[in-house]
């Protein structure tokens, strides 16, 4: 399905569960499909909780990099942990298989229809994925797989973490540690719709379903005459549907969204305090990059992906109903983000 490359698509998208399956096709994984390349060359490291997080497991532990985009090098966060990667685009995939991107395994799957084993691992991480499902049952389901891979853990084991961080917003450091704890943890980030001090500037009220472009600049004209300064369009459109972030990354190397310039936030773009002010392309957040102040030409080509951005206290909503518990939760660049591991079996508070 070929993505979509207009500039002023901004629809609701489907409620029925295989018309957004359809959707997410030509909106987002489609999309991820052409811009491959450039989107890699735009991520490199994570932010601090991705790091946090990774550098506190256990030495032996093995887990799984969920929606991994180019996997990053996450393995050097740990290198006495094991990765398994895995994306449903295939170009995205062939970057992150590349040896001296991610030495572990990288296959192609959908956060929706993993294909490991249940209940196995020690960890997981999945970043900047769950906001571009379309539809909250997909969402849930996207948090009921994350969870599904995890170990479980038994009443008598003791909790990690207090469990009373959920959707504070300021609180937590991405551990979710606790001793004796058996369950395996898992990270998430999701794209905030608070993000008043931004460049995008969204903040609750606005339409939680948008199209965010990614421009891929034309070649530049060898031509010595400088073009004629034009009024500078305004980056924001509201309208009875939704708004419209029509500021776009540029090529000035990576530049999502999601990904601050340390591991933690690269696996989202257009997260954290914009990408392009820390030139943080890294992995784990979204953000974009701020791009220079030129005009767009009509040779730029436009790819529009489909978000949706979650209000405070949505990402927990939606861990507690898939039947997980909230270890620790937080905002970071942009980015809501929660630690979170499979309810306890035979009760507990959540």
């Amino acid at each position: 399905m070929a993505a979509s490359t207009t500039d002023d698509t901004n629809e609701d998208p489907p409620n029925d569960n295989d018309a957004a399956a359809t959707y997410e096709a030509e909106h987002v994984h489609a999309v991820y499909e052409e811009i491959a390349d450039h989107f890699s060359s735009t991520r490199y490291k994570p932010w601090p909780i991705i790091s946090t997080f990774l550098r506190a497991l256990p030495a032996g532990s093995i887990g799984l990099d969920i929606g991994c985009g180019n996997a990053q090098p996450l393995h050097l966060q740990n290198p006495g942990i094991y990765i398994l990667a895995s994306d449903p685009s295939p170009n995205l995939a062939r970057i992150a298989a590349s040896p001296s991107t991610h030495p572990h395994s990288t296959l192609i799957a959908s956060a929706l229809a993993l294909p490991h084993p249940p209940g196995r691992f020690d960890f997981a991480i999945c970043i900047a994925v769950l906001h571009h499902l379309s539809t909250r049952e997909r969402r849930v389901g996207g948090v009921r797989g994350v969870l599904g891979v995890l170990r479980g853990g038994n009443r008598g084991d003791e909790r990690g973490g207090d469990g009373e961080g959920e959707g504070d917003g300021e609180k937590g450091d991405g551990k979710g540690d606790g001793k004796g704890d058996k369950r395996g943890k898992a990270l998430i980030y999701v794209w905030a719709l608070e993000q008043r001090t931004s460049r995008r500037g969204w903040d609750t009220g606005d339409a939680q379903d948008v199209m965010v472009p990614w421009v891929v600049k034309a070649p530049k004209s060898h031509k010595t005459s400088k073009p004629s300064k034009q009024p500078e369009p305004s980056n924001r459109k509201k309208n009875g549907t939704g708004v419209r972030d029509t500021k776009v990354l540029q090529e000035e190397g990576k530049g999502e969204e999601e990904q601050p310039q340390e591991k933690g936030e690269e696996k989202g773009e257009e997260k954290g305090e914009e990408k392009g002010e820390e030139k943080g392309e890294e992995k784990g957040v979204e953000t974009e990059p701020q791009e220079p102040k030129e005009e767009r030409s009509q040779e730029d080509r436009v790819y529009n992906r489909y978000y949706h951005l979650y209000a405070r206290g949505e990402l927990e909503e939606d861990v507690r109903s898939a039947g997980g518990e909230v270890l620790d939760s937080g905002y970071e660049r942009d980015n809501w983000w929660a630690v979170v591991a499979p309810r306890l079996r035979g009760g507990g508070r959540s």
